[in-house]
Protein backbone atom coordinates (compact mmCIF):
# COMPACT_ATOMS: atom_id res chain seq x y z
CA UNK A 1 0.00 0.00 0.00
CA UNK A 2 1.26 3.10 -0.68
CA UNK A 3 0.62 6.63 1.23
CA UNK A 4 1.49 10.27 1.72
CA UNK A 5 2.28 12.23 4.79
CA UNK A 6 2.98 15.91 5.63
CA UNK A 7 6.41 16.80 6.79
CA UNK A 8 5.21 17.16 10.05
CA UNK A 9 4.08 13.38 10.34
CA UNK A 10 0.54 13.65 9.75
CA UNK A 11 -1.57 11.43 6.76
CA UNK A 12 -2.17 13.05 3.82
CA UNK A 13 -5.96 13.90 3.08
CA UNK A 14 -7.16 14.56 -0.88
CA UNK A 15 -8.30 18.44 -1.31
CA UNK A 16 -11.14 18.52 -3.77
CA UNK A 17 -9.81 20.23 -7.34
CA UNK A 18 -6.44 21.04 -5.66
CA UNK A 19 -4.75 17.51 -4.73
CA UNK A 20 -5.91 14.11 -4.69
CA UNK A 21 -4.03 10.88 -4.44
CA UNK A 22 -4.94 8.13 -7.42
CA UNK A 23 -5.73 4.13 -6.76
CA UNK A 24 -2.07 3.31 -7.65
CA UNK A 25 -0.23 5.33 -4.89
CA UNK A 26 0.92 8.70 -7.27
CA UNK A 27 0.10 12.12 -5.60
CA UNK A 28 -1.53 14.41 -8.09
CA UNK A 29 -1.32 18.11 -8.62
CA UNK A 30 -3.85 19.03 -11.13
CA UNK A 31 -3.79 22.51 -12.74
CA UNK A 32 -4.95 25.67 -11.21
CA UNK A 33 -5.19 29.25 -11.24
CA UNK A 34 -2.97 31.74 -9.74
CA UNK A 35 -6.70 32.48 -7.23
CA UNK A 36 -6.43 28.91 -6.13
CA UNK A 37 -2.85 28.59 -5.39
CA UNK A 38 -2.34 27.42 -1.66
CA UNK A 39 0.87 27.53 0.22
CA UNK A 40 0.50 24.38 2.33
CA UNK A 41 -0.27 22.30 -0.67
CA UNK A 42 1.59 24.04 -3.50
CA UNK A 43 4.55 25.25 -1.68
CA UNK A 44 5.16 22.16 0.87
CA UNK A 45 7.21 18.95 1.41
CA UNK A 46 5.98 15.56 1.13
CA UNK A 47 6.91 11.95 2.16
CA UNK A 48 5.71 8.89 0.04
CA UNK A 49 5.36 5.63 2.57
CA UNK A 50 5.11 2.02 1.51
CA UNK A 51 3.65 -0.77 3.61
CA UNK A 52 3.38 -4.69 3.40
CA UNK A 53 2.68 -6.91 5.81
CA UNK A 54 6.44 -7.35 6.67
CA UNK A 55 6.67 -3.28 7.70
CA UNK A 56 6.96 0.38 5.70
CA UNK A 57 9.56 2.83 4.30
CA UNK A 58 9.79 6.29 3.76
CA UNK A 59 10.97 7.91 0.89
CA UNK A 60 13.27 11.16 1.28
CA UNK A 61 11.31 14.62 1.26
CA UNK A 62 9.63 15.35 -1.45
CA UNK A 63 9.68 19.23 -2.04
CA UNK A 64 7.02 20.65 -4.15
CA UNK A 65 6.87 24.16 -5.38
CA UNK A 66 4.51 25.47 -7.95
CA UNK A 67 4.79 28.58 -10.00
CA UNK A 68 2.35 31.06 -10.39
CA UNK A 69 3.46 33.32 -13.74
CA UNK A 70 4.39 37.06 -13.15
CA UNK A 71 6.10 39.40 -14.98
CA UNK A 72 9.84 40.55 -14.06
CA UNK A 73 12.78 42.45 -15.85
CA UNK A 74 16.15 41.50 -16.55
CA UNK A 75 19.01 44.44 -16.12
CA UNK A 76 22.59 44.40 -17.13
CA UNK A 77 24.94 47.05 -15.42
CA UNK A 78 28.18 48.25 -16.29
CA UNK A 79 31.20 46.76 -14.81
CA UNK A 80 34.69 47.92 -14.02
CA UNK A 81 37.45 45.76 -14.71
CA UNK A 82 41.65 45.65 -14.72
CA UNK A 83 43.53 44.81 -17.70
CA UNK A 84 44.59 40.92 -17.53
CA UNK A 85 41.72 39.62 -14.71
CA UNK A 86 38.40 38.11 -15.08
CA UNK A 87 35.62 40.04 -15.78
CA UNK A 88 31.93 39.42 -14.79
CA UNK A 89 28.58 40.44 -15.95
CA UNK A 90 25.84 39.63 -13.73
CA UNK A 91 22.04 38.76 -15.40
CA UNK A 92 19.98 40.18 -12.19
CA UNK A 93 16.69 39.07 -11.90
CA UNK A 94 14.06 39.02 -9.06
CA UNK A 95 14.75 36.32 -6.66
CA UNK A 96 11.10 35.10 -7.26
CA UNK A 97 12.38 33.10 -10.33
CA UNK A 98 15.84 32.51 -9.96
CA UNK A 99 14.96 28.78 -10.05
CA UNK A 100 13.17 28.39 -13.21
CA UNK A 101 15.41 30.17 -15.80
CA UNK A 102 18.27 29.86 -18.27
CA UNK A 103 20.43 32.04 -18.83
CA UNK A 104 21.69 33.22 -22.38
CA UNK A 105 24.22 36.01 -23.29
CA UNK A 106 25.29 38.19 -26.75
CA UNK A 107 27.49 40.98 -27.60
CA UNK A 108 26.72 44.42 -29.15
CA UNK A 109 27.02 42.75 -32.60
CA UNK A 110 23.77 39.92 -31.90
CA UNK A 111 26.61 37.46 -31.38
CA UNK A 112 25.68 34.87 -29.09
CA UNK A 113 28.12 33.80 -25.77
CA UNK A 114 28.55 30.58 -25.36
CA UNK A 115 30.62 28.49 -22.39
CA UNK A 116 33.98 28.12 -23.79
CA UNK A 117 35.72 26.97 -20.67
CA UNK A 118 35.80 23.31 -21.29
CA UNK A 119 37.97 23.76 -24.54
CA UNK A 120 40.04 26.62 -23.16
CA UNK A 121 38.09 29.36 -24.24
CA UNK A 122 37.76 32.57 -22.23
CA UNK A 123 33.78 32.06 -21.78
CA UNK A 124 32.10 30.90 -19.36
CA UNK A 125 28.13 31.04 -18.86
CA UNK A 126 27.29 29.74 -15.37
CA UNK A 127 24.16 28.46 -13.75
CA UNK A 128 23.20 31.45 -11.80
CA UNK A 129 23.82 33.88 -14.96
CA UNK A 130 26.78 35.53 -14.65
CA UNK A 131 29.58 35.76 -17.42
CA UNK A 132 32.69 35.72 -16.86
CA UNK A 133 35.21 37.21 -19.18
CA UNK A 134 39.08 35.66 -18.50
CA UNK A 135 42.26 37.54 -19.69
CA UNK A 136 40.37 40.96 -20.47
CA UNK A 137 41.90 43.28 -22.90
CA UNK A 138 40.48 46.97 -24.35
CA UNK A 139 38.56 44.95 -26.76
CA UNK A 140 36.81 43.98 -24.79
CA UNK A 141 35.11 47.02 -23.39
CA UNK A 142 34.33 48.15 -27.09
CA UNK A 143 31.19 46.71 -27.03
CA UNK A 144 27.93 46.11 -24.87
CA UNK A 145 26.32 43.03 -23.41
CA UNK A 146 23.00 41.96 -23.00
CA UNK A 147 21.22 38.97 -21.33
CA UNK A 148 18.05 36.82 -21.87
CA UNK A 149 16.27 34.41 -19.85
CA UNK A 150 13.98 31.55 -20.76
CA UNK A 151 11.75 30.40 -18.36
CA UNK A 152 12.11 26.26 -18.21
CA UNK A 153 8.42 25.89 -17.40
CA UNK A 154 6.18 28.27 -19.76
CA UNK A 155 9.36 28.96 -22.60
CA UNK A 156 8.92 32.51 -22.50
CA UNK A 157 12.05 34.64 -23.30
CA UNK A 158 12.61 37.85 -21.85
CA UNK A 159 15.56 40.35 -22.90
CA UNK A 160 17.58 42.64 -20.56
CA UNK A 161 16.22 46.07 -20.68
CA UNK A 162 19.34 47.26 -20.58
CA UNK A 163 22.78 46.56 -22.14
CA UNK A 164 25.66 46.23 -19.72
CA UNK A 165 29.60 47.47 -20.50
CA UNK A 166 33.09 46.74 -19.39
CA UNK A 167 35.24 49.46 -18.42
CA UNK A 168 38.97 48.31 -18.51
CA UNK A 169 41.32 49.95 -16.55
CA UNK A 170 44.77 49.91 -16.51
CA UNK A 171 46.55 49.01 -13.35
CA UNK A 172 48.46 51.27 -11.08
CA UNK A 173 50.74 49.13 -8.90
CA UNK A 174 50.51 45.64 -7.24
CA UNK A 175 47.70 44.47 -5.55
CA UNK A 176 46.84 41.52 -3.56
CA UNK A 177 43.71 39.32 -4.68
CA UNK A 178 40.27 40.53 -3.95
CA UNK A 179 37.33 38.00 -4.71
CA UNK A 180 34.91 38.91 -6.01
CA UNK A 181 32.46 36.35 -7.77
CA UNK A 182 31.94 32.79 -6.16
CA UNK A 183 28.80 30.51 -5.12
CA UNK A 184 28.88 29.68 -1.75
CA UNK A 185 26.87 26.28 -1.96
CA UNK A 186 26.68 24.12 -5.79
CA UNK A 187 24.05 21.45 -6.04
CA UNK A 188 24.16 18.57 -9.09
CA UNK A 189 22.39 15.20 -9.83
CA UNK A 190 24.50 12.28 -10.55
CA UNK A 191 25.77 12.17 -13.77
CA UNK A 192 25.43 15.61 -14.59
CA UNK A 193 28.31 17.82 -15.43
CA UNK A 194 28.81 21.30 -13.33
CA UNK A 195 31.24 24.09 -13.83
CA UNK A 196 32.36 25.80 -10.11
CA UNK A 197 33.92 29.04 -10.44
CA UNK A 198 35.58 32.11 -8.34
CA UNK A 199 36.90 35.09 -9.95
CA UNK A 200 39.51 37.73 -8.58
CA UNK A 201 40.67 41.34 -9.01
CA UNK A 202 44.78 42.01 -8.81
CA UNK A 203 47.75 42.92 -9.88
CA UNK A 204 50.11 40.93 -11.58
CA UNK A 205 46.70 39.05 -12.99
CA UNK A 206 46.49 36.09 -10.12
CA UNK A 207 46.86 32.64 -10.30
CA UNK A 208 44.11 30.37 -9.15
CA UNK A 209 44.08 26.87 -8.03
CA UNK A 210 41.39 24.64 -6.45
CA UNK A 211 41.41 22.11 -3.63
CA UNK A 212 39.30 19.78 -2.12
CA UNK A 213 38.86 19.21 1.32
CA UNK A 214 39.69 15.55 2.36
CA UNK A 215 39.40 14.66 6.07
CA UNK A 216 40.62 17.51 7.23
CA UNK A 217 43.19 18.48 4.25
CA UNK A 218 43.74 20.11 1.30
CA UNK A 219 44.05 18.00 -1.58
CA UNK A 220 44.96 20.11 -4.96
CA UNK A 221 42.71 18.98 -7.65
CA UNK A 222 44.74 18.19 -11.03
CA UNK A 223 43.29 18.51 -14.59
CA UNK A 224 42.66 14.94 -16.33
CA UNK A 225 39.84 13.50 -18.56
CA UNK A 226 37.00 14.51 -15.99
CA UNK A 227 38.63 17.47 -14.23
CA UNK A 228 39.06 20.72 -15.90
CA UNK A 229 40.68 23.77 -14.29
CA UNK A 230 40.88 27.35 -16.35
CA UNK A 231 41.21 30.63 -14.71
CA UNK A 232 39.06 30.18 -11.61
CA UNK A 233 36.82 27.82 -13.63
CA UNK A 234 36.73 24.02 -12.32
CA UNK A 235 34.78 21.81 -14.63
CA UNK A 236 33.29 18.05 -13.45
CA UNK A 237 32.12 15.59 -15.77
CA UNK A 238 30.14 13.18 -14.63
CA UNK A 239 29.73 14.14 -11.17
CA UNK A 240 28.75 11.47 -8.86
CA UNK A 241 27.69 11.37 -4.74
CA UNK A 242 31.34 10.59 -4.00
CA UNK A 243 32.11 14.00 -5.48
CA UNK A 244 30.13 16.08 -2.59
CA UNK A 245 31.92 18.12 -0.32
CA UNK A 246 34.05 21.18 0.30
CA UNK A 247 36.14 22.90 -2.88
CA UNK A 248 38.75 25.95 -1.92
CA UNK A 249 39.06 28.27 -4.59
CA UNK A 250 43.05 30.03 -3.67
CA UNK A 251 44.20 32.62 -5.74
CA UNK A 252 47.51 34.29 -5.71
CA UNK A 253 49.82 36.66 -6.95
CA UNK A 254 53.34 38.18 -5.69
CA UNK A 255 51.34 40.76 -3.42
CA UNK A 256 49.43 38.16 -1.60
CA UNK A 257 46.57 35.25 -1.39
CA UNK A 258 42.69 35.42 -1.12
CA UNK A 259 40.92 32.14 -1.37
CA UNK A 260 36.61 31.25 -1.28
CA UNK A 261 34.94 27.90 0.05
CA UNK A 262 32.22 25.87 -2.04
CA UNK A 263 29.99 23.26 -1.01
CA UNK A 264 28.70 20.75 -3.57
CA UNK A 265 26.51 18.45 -2.89
CA UNK A 266 25.56 15.29 -5.88
CA UNK A 267 21.94 13.89 -5.65
CA UNK A 268 21.27 10.45 -6.86
CA UNK A 269 17.92 9.10 -7.81
CA UNK A 270 16.27 6.97 -5.11
CA UNK A 271 16.10 3.43 -5.88
CA UNK A 272 13.68 1.45 -3.35
CA UNK A 273 12.99 -2.36 -4.03
CA UNK A 274 10.30 -3.94 -1.99
CA UNK A 275 9.72 -7.68 -1.76
CA UNK A 276 6.56 -9.65 -0.69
Amino acid sequence: MISWTQQDGNTLHDVTGIRHTRPDGSLVFPPFSAEDFRQGVHDAVYRCVATNIVGSIISREVHVKAVVQRRYKVLVYDEFVVRGNTAVLRCQVPAFVHDYITYMWKRGDGASITSTASRGGRYSVLQTGQLYIRAVTQADGQTSYSCQTRHRLTGEITVSASAGRLFVTEPHGNSSPKIIDFRQIVSANEGESLEMACAATAYPPPTYRWYREEEGRLVLLTSNHRITQLDGSLILQFVSVQDSGRYICVVNNTAGEDRSFTLLTVSAPLAVYITP
